[in-house]
């Protein structure tokens, strides 16, 4: 039995979509988690520094500019909360 054109680029459209979430939902996590660092840290006098080693995270696409902006919007709001901490994070 073979599966109708239709039904595999549907199902190749839907597992692109599904990845492309769970890569989204995994760097507003990794935002979110150095965000709560910061937070920490805004109390402790002088200038701080955070070292963040990661395998990388998509912030814009290029297929769509409006695909990634939970991402945008988290490190948007980092690096806010980081100046105002006077935090520096070092990628």
């Amino acid at each position: 039995m073979k599966i109708p054109p239709s039904k595999t680029t549907d199902s190749k459209k839907f597992n692109e979509d599904f990845n492309q979430f769970r890569e989204e939902v995994f760097a507003v996590g990794t935002l979110g988690a150095v965000s709560y660092v910061v937070k920490g840290m805004h109390e402790l006098p002088g200038r701080k520094s955070i070292l963040l080693i990661s395998d990388g995270f998509r912030i814009y696409s290029r297929d769509d500019p409006d695909r990634n902006y939970r991402t945008l919007l988290a490190l948007r709001r980092l690096i806010d909360q980081a100046n105002r901490a006077t935090v520096v994070i070092y990628t």
